[in-house]
């Protein structure tokens, strides 16, 4: 029980790791190509 609890807690944060890091490539793309347009 306590290693399944380890490994679900595990696979959460590399999860949310994971989807923080596209946001943030995705956010500084975005803003990156507003600045380039002007």
């Amino acid at each position: 029980m306590l290693i399944a609890c380890f490994c679900l807690g595990v696979y959460s944060f590399i999860l949310l790791f994971f989807y923080s890091f596209i946001l943030l490539f995705f956010f500084g793309g975005f803003y990156g190509f507003c600045v380039l347009d002007f």
